[in-house]
């Protein structure tokens, strides 16, 4: 396994802390949280399974805080929570068949283009809240919750980056939440899609302990700032850094991968 330089905790720990702060608010995250792990110079199995454990423990403490202030619709999430745990699983176990090169290539073209979603879905105009039987029918709504988390686990699994806002864009806009109930909705299902996607990393043998658990107090200090942040502004006061931040950081990895 490798082992983490001085210089690659100087980049890795605080990006952690920002990512975790801007995922908690508006998901996106792993935007930055996957290329500071490889501008650190971990391989790209090694990068998305750690990434998991400190990004899956500030979910936790994340979600806490939403359960607490009563942000979290359960019918739905509980439906989604379920779907999440086993298309992450299965995420994480196709992403671990594919070799490093073929795994990187994927990551690299991946993260500017749904970078590009994602920065571009900052300006979308939330829905507002209706009950949920005025989106839809009643016996619908597990169905399509379970749907969600089954469909946005396994791209939690397999890739990750955008999760959090992908739920958000369900909760709000198949199911009626308002923003912030969706953050926190969308958190607790996140949270469920990375404790599925560790352990199955953790049973191929590709998670950095010694290193995904003190990014996990950066993480977690980052995620807790972020929601509160989130439940006091909304969620929208983190575009211009997310845009800048993001840019910026797959620039350098396309620029180390492709040039150096």
């Amino acid at each position: 396994m490798p082992e983490l330089t001085l210089q690659g905790a100087l980049i890795l720990f605080p990006l952690l802390f920002l990512a975790a702060f801007l995922d908690s608010a508006a998901g996106g995250g792993a935007l930055i949280s996957l290329p500071a792990y490889m501008l650190a110079g971990f391989p790209p199995h090694v990068c998305s399974a750690t990434n998991k454990v400190s990004a899956g423990i500030s979910a936790l403490f994340s979600t806490a805080r939403y359960v607490k202030n009563g942000k979290v619709v359960w019918r739905p999430v509980i439906f989604a929570c379920v779907g999440a745990l086993a298309g992450s699983t299965v995420g994480a176990k196709v992403a671990m068949l594919l070799d490093e090169t073929t795994l990187l290539t994927i990551m690299l073209v991946s993260l500017p283009i749904v970078g590009v979603v994602l920065i571009a879905s900052q300006f979308r105009k939330p829905k507002e809240e209706k009950p949920l039987s005025q989106k839809l029918p009643e016996r619908m709504v597990p169905i399509v919750s379970l749907a969600v988390g089954l469909a946005v686990g396994f791209y939690d699994g397999f890739f990750g980056p955008g999760a959090g806002t992908f739920l958000i864009f369900a909760f709000n806009g198949l199911l009626g939440m308002e923003l912030i109930s969706a953050a926190g909705s969308a958190r607790t299902v996140n949270f469920a899609s990375n404790v599925a996607s560790v352990i199955t990393y953790a049973m191929g043998g590709k998670v950095l302990w010694m290193v995904g658990l003190p990014a996990a107090i950066f993480s977690t200090a980052g995620g807790q700032l972020g929601t509160y942040f989130a439940m006091k502004k909304g969620a929208t006061f983190i575009r211009p850094l997310m845009i800048v931040v993001v840019v910026c950081l797959i620039s350098k990895v396309a620029f180390d991968f492709f040039v150096r």
